[in-house]
This record gives structure tokens, C-alpha cells and sequence, in this order.
């Protein structure tokens, strides 16, 4: 088996149709340099994201949002050699080296700028050569990583995003899945007969199933066993990104077949769906969890999920100092508003005896100046209709013109801000005058 893919069926299909329309194109070329240009054209003309060789060049490999979130491409055919594969770029128009995926991860982790690590991930998967260094990488990042699907994240793509920490479709109709590992085969056997060449392989002795021979079911039953093999890995990395069994991902996860995203967020594949309304699933830092510590260090990769008592041990007295400085702000302000009500309770002090009975008790009872200013209005408007030291009421003091039921203008204002009737006032003016 020359490559083993995780990739998607329909674009392996669609890779393996292009192939032969290249390799036909190819053999109208006349020259090696006709042929090295244009492939060289090819290649100009897809989005191709290569391994950098430099950490100035690791560095431009993200984009930091106004979140401080690092924004990391993985678009178009996975593979561990972008230059090389011309039939990809022909297929896809983009490919993404997973030496890519890995400086860039690196980069942005140790980034003091960036807070959290999101993947733009629109890919139908890939090579399998390689593809499980970049999940480890991921899953070895020290801050929050996110996938976010625009179009699909298939086979290798998936077996990358399991490692983040949270899955998220970007819209309803993105693809998942396609679990499962593949090969091909171009046997040119019976063409070069026809030619008169004869194909025969030999193996050494103690190698019998080194060069089985896949026209026989025992040769094919041979070559199964090996993707097989793969395929454990796949299933496992998937279990362990989501917090699952291997169990789970066999029987729900879509069995090599591809999910839309409702599908996909139901059978726990992801974790939220946008343009419709949010689910999650019920993971470790999202409120309503049940899980355990043991488990939230499982499903994170046991370095992204802390407890309380955790993040204190790691962080002492940072909690307690946020608690006191929350205590100390409140203190304050709690003086300022006792300073403001006091003075407004203060500002009824004497006028009459009944005015400062009512300020005494106001204070000792703890009203604010709204709920005590009936009383200390009716405990001390009598004195505006004999003196001039009443407080101003709207803004001026009351005037000495008599109204035609005796009171004066402003003790008609005060009568319809504070609720008091003519006959209360009154009661009250004939009292001090008595």
C-alpha cells in the first residue's frame, strides 16, 4: 500500500478521476520541463498552506481576532507534502501540510497575545501519513482550542478537530464523519499482457505478506487487516477527543458514513450547532455539568479542565484578593449611599419638633429619603404657611400668597409630589398654630 487515506469517499473518487485526466494530460507533454511547468501552474493556482520553516514564519500562519482568538486554516486535502501533490491542488484547489497545523498550534500556544486557538477547518481529510501528529498537537495545547466547520471536517479532518476541546458547526448544514481509513490499488497486470510484458513479484522467504497478492481473498483479507489496524488508532483518538468510548464512536458515529450537523451534534460528534438554536453537550466548563474531575481531565486531554480547589492550589490568594476587592468596591459604595440618604434626611432638621421626630426616626429606621419624605413634608409644611425656613421645595421657598383654601402655591406643588390632601396640610397648620 503506497498511502493510506482519511479522506472522504466522494473526493477521493473525484482524486482519483483527476489523477488519470493528469497522468493522460502529462503524456501529450513532450519534456520534463513542460511538464515541471505546468505543474508549477497547478500549483500557483491553489491555496496551498506549507510548513514554515522559520519562527518568523510560524508566526504569520494565524490571524489574532479582537477576542485574542488565534485563527488557523485547515482547508482543502490534509497531507504531509503539499508540493508533491499536484493532484490534490488539482482537486481541491487547497491543501494544508499538517507540519502546517503543528507549527501553527505551536506558535499561537505560545503566543501571550492569544488566549484561545480556533481551526477554520473546511477539509474532506486527507493522507493518513501525518495526521495523527497534528491531533497530538492540538490535544498538547495549553489554552482552549475550538473547531468551527464551514463546510465539513471529514475522515483526517475529523480525526484532528476530536483533539479541540469544543466542535462547533457554523451553520446547519455542514458534514461529519466519515470515519475510516482506505487504499487503492491500479493493478496493470492484465494491460501490460496484452503488450506481451509479463508481471511477476517475489518476496523472501520468511516475508510471505510483504507483497500479498490481492487478487487472491487471503492477499485481500491481508491488506484489510492493515487498514484495520489504522482504523484502531482513528476510533481511539476519536474516543479520547470526545470524552467517549470506542464503543460509541462504532455504533454512533455515523459508521465511516457522513452526518449533517444535527445529526452529528445528537450522536455527541459536536458540540454546537449555529443558525439554529444551541445544544451542547454536557462537557466539562460548561454550566449544568455533572462530570467529574477524573472525567473532565479525560475529555480535556487532562490539561485544560481545573476545579476550584485546583485553580486555587496553582493560583493562591488570587480568588480571595478578587473577593476583596469585589467587598472593598461594595463597602464604598454602600458609605456613599448612606452619606447621600442621611444628608437628605438631614436637610428636614429644624423646622419643628414633629419635623425632627420624623428625621430621627427616618435615619434609625433606614427609609431612603423617597419613602420618608410624606411624613417629613407633613411634619414640617405647617411652618411654611408662618416663617421662611421650611426647605426649598421645586427649586424656591414657599411664598406667602394665600390660595382661596388658604395654602400657597408651592404647598399645592408639594401637596401633588408627595400624595398629601389639603385637609392634611391644614390639620397640621392649625396644630403649630395652636
Amino acid at each position: 500500500m503506497k498511502n493510506i487515506y482519511a479522506m472522504e469517499r466522494s473526493y477521493l473518487e473525484t482524486l482519483r478521476d483527476n489523477r488519470r485526466e493528469l497522468f493522460a494530460v502529462a503524456r501529450t507533454l513532450k519534456t520534463a520541463d513542460a511538464i515541471r511547468a505546468a505543474r508549477d501552474d497547478l500549483m500557483a493556482s491553489a491555496r496551498i498552506n506549507l510548513t514554515p520553516k522559520t519562527a518568523e514564519e510560524a508566526a504569520k500562519t494565524y490571524t489574532i481576532d479582537a477576542d485574542g482568538a488565534a485563527h488557523i486554516p485547515i482547508i482543502g486535502e490534509l497531507t504531509p507534502a503539499a508540493q508533491a501533490d499536484a493532484c490534490g491542488a488539482y482537486t481541491a484547489e487547497a491543501l494544508t501540510e499538517y507540519g502546517f497545523i503543528i507549527a501553527a498550534t505551536q506558535a499561537a500556544d505560545a503566543d501571550e497575545r492569544v488566549v484561545k486557538i480556533v481551526y477554520d477547518v473546511d477539509s474532506p481529510g486527507g493522507y493518513v501519513d501525518g495526521v495523527d501528529q497534528a491531533a497530538q498537537a492540538i490535544a498538547a495545547a495549553s489554552k482552549p482550542t475550538e473547531a468551527r466547520i464551514w463546510g465539513g471536517h471529514c475522515s483526517g479532518a475529523y480525526w484532528i478537530s476530536a483533539s479541540c476541546d469544543w466542535i462547533v458547526s457554523m451553520d446547519p448544514t455542514t458534514r461529519h464523519g466519515s470515519i475510516g481509513v482506505a487504499c487503492e490499488e491500479y493493478n496493470e497486470d492484465e494491460a501490460l499482457a496484452r503488450e506481451g510484458v509479463r508481471h511477476t513479484v517475489y518476496t523472501s522467504t520468511d516475508a510471505p505478506d510483504k507483497r500479498p497478492d490481492t487478487a487472491t481473498p487471503e492477499g485481500k483479507s491481508k491488506i484489510v487487516a492493515q487498514l484495520d489496524a489504522v482504523h484502531r488508532v482513528f476510533v481511539s483518538r476519536v474516543a479520547e477527543g470526545r470524552g467517549v468510548s470506542v464503543e460509541k464512536v462504532t455504533k454512533d458515529f455515523g459508521h465511516g458514513g457522513i452526518l449533517i450537523a444535527s445529526d452529528a451534534l445528537a450522536a455527541g460528534m459536536i458540540d454546537e450547532v449555529r443558525g439554529v438554536s444551541i445544544s451542547r453537550r454536557n462537557k466539562p466548563g460548561v454550566a449544568g455539568e455533572k462530570a467529574s474531575a477524573e472525567n473532565a481531565a479525560k475529555i480535556s486531554g487532562g490539561h485544560k479542565v481545573t476545579t476550584l480547589d485546583e485553580f486555587k492550589a496553582a493560583n493562591p490568594g488570587v480568588l480571595e484578593a478578587h473577593d476583596e476587592t469585589i467587598r472593598s468596591a461594595a463597602r464604598t459604595e454602600g458609605m456613599k449611599a448612606e452619606a447621600v440618604r442621611r444628608d437628605g434626611l438631614t436637610a428636614f432638621l429644624g423646622k419643628t419638633k414633629e419635623g425632627d421626630r420624623a428625621v430621627a426616626e427616618a435615619i434609625a429606621s433606614g427609609k431612603s429619603v423617597n419613602d420618608a419624605m410624606p411624613a417629613l413634608i407633613a411634619a414640617t409644611i405647617p411652618s411654611s404657611l408662618a416663617n421662611d425656613n421650611a426647605p426649598e421645595i421645586h427649586g424656591k421657598t414657599p411664598d406667602t400668597v394665600a390660595g382661596t383654601d388658604g395654602l400657597t402655591e408651592d404647598d399645592h406643588k408639594a401637596m401633588d409630589t408627595f400624595g398629601l390632601t389639603a385637609e392634611q396640610m391644614k390639620k397640621h397648620a392649625k396644630k403649630e398654630a395652636e
